[in-house]
This record gives structure tokens, C-alpha cells and sequence, in this order.
């Protein structure tokens, strides 16, 4: 059995702010790795919060860490922090299917923007 963590990004509609742009990934690890998927999170958000003073519990939102400063990081930390959670999930192999990634993003038509 595999678990999945859905997400998307992007214009649902309801913000001031629009884009074009909606997309939506997911990480798919297996049963078996599922326990070490969390630790490695886990262990990832106390070097955050060790490091940059960020909380583990807070959210961590790209769109408000890098135009809005969410948490007083520098920007060349902000980005530190974005890739180094990319390199530690890139690091999850064992036993995860070659698909444990799954990006798609969609380009919205001025239909879906209401004009």
C-alpha cells in the first residue's frame, strides 16, 4: 500500500492576488517507508528551527516565506531552506517507487479567472 501527500499551490479563486497558474504535487511513499518518511520531516523541521529560529509546527508557505518575509529570514536563507528540504526528500530511496513524485501544473483559461 502507498500513503499520499496531496498538495496545491496557486489560485484557487479567493485571493487578491491571481495567477494564470494552479499546480499540484504529490509524495507517494510506500507503507513500509512510511515511518522513515516522517522522521526524515521531522528531523528536517528541528534543523530548521535550529538554524533559522523557525518553529517546528509552523507552516511553512513559499509564497508568504519569500514576498512577505513570513518569518524575518534572509532571502539567500529562505532559498537555503527550499532547496535543502528538496535535497533531504530527494535523499528518500529505499524502497520508494520510482514515482514518488508527481507534479502536474495547469494553465487556467480566462473562464476560469471569471472574465
Amino acid at each position: 500500500m502507498y500513503f499520499m501527500y496531496v498538495d496545491e499551490s496557486g489560485d484557487t479563486g479567493n485571493n487578491t492576488i491571481q495567477t494564470s497558474y494552479s499546480c499540484l504535487s504529490a509524495i507517494v511513499p510506500h507503507e513500509s517507508e512510511w515511518r522513515n518518511f516522517i522522521d526524515l520531516l521531522v528531523n528536517f523541521r528541528r534543523v530548521v528551527r535550529e538554524v533559522y529560529g523557525i518553529p517546528m509546527r509552523s507552516e511553512i508557505h513559499v509564497v508568504e516565506m519569500i514576498r512577505k518575509n513570513q518569518f524575518g529570514v534572509e532571502k539567500y536563507n529562505q532559498l537555503a531552506i527550499l532547496r535543502n528540504f528538496l535535497d533531504e526528500l530527494s535523499k528518500f530511496e529505499n524502497g520508494v517507487p520510482a514515482r514518488k513524485w508527481s507534479f502536474a501544473m495547469f494553465r487556467k483559461t480566462e473562464e476560469d479567472h471569471g472574465q
